[in-house]
């Protein structure tokens, strides 16, 4: 996540990261899915 020895905070790099969101947002619905089945 370094880039030139520039760091970000990591809620910065959440709000731009979309593979990151995407894998985030899979998992929430995965769980509450499982929850609900379950």
């Amino acid at each position: 996540l370094q880039i030139d020895g520039v760091t970000s905070p990591p809620d910065e790099i959440a709000l731009v990261d979309r593979p990151l969101q995407a894998a985030i947002g899979l998992w929430g619905i995965s769980v509450l899915v499982i929850f609900y089945l379950f």
